[in-house]
């Protein structure tokens, strides 16, 4: 393992939080269905970044994953064609859902945890899409640039490619700066793309 894995992954493990997790058995009568609903107390002075872990360790996925994955509206589903049940309930004290801070916090938290080139870009495009949410558009741009970058470092024509199939995802929903649709086309020099990319951000 490399030194700079080693110490992501001591500050991912380290990281502490003192609120507990409150359980309790709910009755559907709609469909007879008996349930867990699980709440999470923060203690008093708790962070998000603090927050975010106590929900990783409770349902194994980051905050940021976790609302891809479960529909925060109806978590509690059961659906045996599908092959798929949940049977418990997860919120935050006083939260319907989970809020920006706590997104935004297991995002940065879990881009300490990566390597992989198009992991790296799929959670800056997740950080760049939760600050457009904000209307926060100078931090979405801040991550914007770390895209293109992460794009202007590939020297294999088969990463640019998938790094600009992201990119190019992004674009179509919030991207201001990003430069997939403008400038990147697949039948042209990629390599040169790059490098105007990298020219036009540090400009």
């Amino acid at each position: 393992m490399k030194v700079n894995s080693i110490s992501a992954s001591n500050k991912y493990n380290n990281l502490a939080f003192s609120g507990v997790w409150k359980e309790r058995k709910i009755y559907n009568a709609a469909d007879y269905h008996i349930y867990n609903k699980k709440v999470y107390v923060p203690d008093e002075f708790e962070t998000p970044e603090e927050i975010a872990m106590a929900w990783k360790k409770e349902t194994g996925l980051f905050p940021i994953d976790w609302v891809k994955k479960v529909n925060p509206f109806n978590q509690v589903t059961k659906s045996p064609q599908y092959g798929q049940e949940r049977d418990t309930e997860y919120s935050i004290k006083d939260k319907k859902y989970l809020p920006y801070e706590v997104l935004k916090a297991s995002a940065l938290l879990k881009n300490d945890t990566l390597f992989n080139d198009n992991e790296k870009v799929k959670n800056f495009i997740d950080i760049a899409e939760l600050a457009m949410m904000e209307d926060n558009k100078e931090e979405a741009k801040l991550y914007e640039k770390k895209i293109v970058r992460e794009f202007a470092s590939q020297t294999h024509p088969r990463g640019k490619l998938a790094i600009a199939s992201l990119m190019d995802e992004y674009k179509n929903r919030w991207g201001d700066e990003v430069y997939a649709r403008d400038k990147y086309n697949p039948r042209a020099d990629i390599f040169e793309d790059s490098d105007t990319m990298l020219k036009n951000i540090n400009g």
